[in-house]
C-alpha cells in the first residue's frame, strides 16, 4: 500500500504561470505551463536550475529576459519585451558567476557565441564571433539530476486552456500535449529539428492524456468520451462512451486489468471512478462537491501506482487523496498545496510532482515511501 502520509517532500519549483501538465521523460522533468509562448519547461531534477537557453525560429521578434530571485538565484519568471533594438546581452551573478539570463535580439548578424574566462578569478574577459549559426527556437528544459532549467519549447498558437495536458511516449520518444481549443493533439520530439507538429486532430474537445498499457495515447474528451489513438500512426484504436452521468471526463488512466481510472466533475458531481470496457461504471469515490472524507471538489488528474493505488488532485480542497484499487478511500494529504492541477508518478525514481494552478503556481516533488 502507498503511504501518501510519508511523502518526503524534497523540492519547490516556484513558477508565476499554471501548471497545465506534468511528465518525466529521459530522466528530465516537462512542465506544460498557461502561457502564450514557451509554454513547455524542462527541468533538471536535482535543483531546478537554469542551464541554457535556445532561441527557435518563428517567433515574433521579442527580447528574452530571466529574473532570478536574489537568494538562491532560481529562474523566477521571463518577460517578453517587443521592438528592442539589435544587442546581444550576457550577464553573470557577482556572487558565484553563474549565467543569470541571455537575451535574443532579431537582426543580429549570424554569429556564434564563445565566452573565455580569466583563470584566477573567472571574470568574463572577451567573446569570439563566429560566422554562420544556424537559427534555432527557444525552450526551457530541466534536468532529471538536479532539476536545472534547460530550455523551453514554444507550441505556436496554443490557447491557454486549463484543460491542456502533455504525457510522455517511451515508445515514441516524445511527449505529447493536448489542445483543448483548437481539438487537436500535439507531438514534441525533445532532440528533433522539427521540435513540435501537430499529431492528430481530434473530433471532440481533448483534456487528459496518459499512455496505456498496450502504448496507445488515451484522450479523455467533451463530453463524455474516451479515445485510444495509435502513437506512430494516430489511427484511432477504440473510442469509449461513458455512461450513468460519467460526463465531463477531465483525465483517464488505464489499468493493466483493462479498466479504466477516470476523474470527472460537471455541475454538482465530482468523482473518481472505475469504469469497465462497455463505458459503465464499477464502483465510484465521490459524488456531490463537497469537503469531506467521502468527497471531493473538482477532482481534475489522477496518478496510477504500481499496485492500481490512485493519487487524486482534489484541486478546490487543497489537497491529495489516495484511493486503493477498489476506489475507496485510504488517506489524505494536505502539504500546503494551492488547488493541484496535475500529479505525475514516477515509478522508476518513485518521485511524486504535483503541479498547482492557482496564483504564483509552483510544481512540489516527493519521494514516495510505500
Amino acid at each position: 500500500m502507498t503511504d501518501v502520509t510519508l511523502l518526503k517532500s524534497i523540492e519547490t519549483i516556484e513558477a508565476a504561470d499554471a501548471v497545465l501538465g506534468l511528465a518525466v521523460h529521459h530522466n528530465k522533468l516537462f512542465v506544460l505551463r498557461k502561457r502564450d509562448d514557451k509554454q513547455l519547461h524542462v527541468y533538471d531534477t536535482d535543483d531546478y536550475r537554469l542551464q541554457y537557453t535556445v532561441t527557435i525560429p518563428g517567433l515574433q521578434p521579442v527580447t528574452y529576459n530571466d529574473d532570478y530571485d536574489f537568494k538562491d538565484y532560481r529562474l523566477q519568471y521571463t518577460v517578453t519585451i517587443p521592438d528592442l533594438q539589435p544587442v546581444t546581452y550576457n550577464d553573470y551573478d557577482f556572487t558565484d558567476y553563474r549565467l543569470q539570463y541571455t537575451v535574443t535580439i532579431p537582426g543580429l548578424q549570424p554569429v556564434t557565441y564563445n565566452d573565455d574566462h580569466d583563470f584566477k578569478d573567472y571574470q568574463l574577459q572577451y567573446t569570439v564571433t563566429i560566422p554562420d549559426l544556424q537559427p534555432v527556437t527557444y525552450n526551457d528544459d530541466y534536468d532529471f539530476t538536479d532539476y536545472r532549467l534547460q530550455y523551453t519549447v514554444t507550441i505556436p498558437g496554443m490557447q491557454k486552456e486549463r484543460y491542456n495536458d502533455l504525457t510522455e511516449c517511451a515508445t515514441e520518444n516524445c511527449l505529447f500535449v493536448s489542445d483543448f481549443a483548437a481539438k487537436c493533439v500535439y507531438k514534441v520530439k525533445p532532440n528533433a529539428e522539427q521540435r513540435v507538429s501537430k499529431f492528430i486532430d481530434v473530433p471532440y474537445q481533448p483534456k487528459g492524456l496518459s499512455i496505456t498499457p498496450e502504448g496507445n495515447l488515451l484522450v479523455a474528451c467533451n463530453p463524455n468520451k474516451l479515445v485510444e489513438y495509435n502513437v506512430t500512426t494516430g489511427e484511432k484504436v477504440c473510442e469509449l462512451e461513458l455512461h450513468l452521468e460519467v460526463k465531463c471526463p477531465l483525465h483517464a488512466v488505464k489499468r493493466s486489468d483493462g479498466q479504466y481510472v477516470v476523474c470527472h466533475t460537471d455541475e454538482r458531481l465530482s468523482r473518481v471512478c472505475r469504469v469497465g470496457k462497455d463505458g459503465y461504471y464499477r464502483h465510484c469515490y465521490g459524488g456531490l462537491t463537497g469537503k469531506g472524507d467521502d468527497q471531493l471538489n473538482y477532482a481534475c488528474h489522477v496518478a496510477v501506482c504500481e499496485n492500481d493505488d490512485v493519487i487524486v488532485a482534489d484541486s478546490r480542497n487543497n489537497r491529495l487523496v489516495l484511493l486503493d484499487k477498489s476506489m475507496e478511500f485510504v488517506e489524505s494529504l494536505a502539504e500546503d498545496f494551492r488547488e493541484p492541477h496535475r500529479v505525475w508518478f514516477d515509478r522508476e525514481s518513485r518521485r511524486l510532482y504535483v503541479g498547482e494552478c492557482a496564483g504564483s503556481s509552483c510544481v512540489k516533488v516527493f519521494n514516495v515511501i510505500q
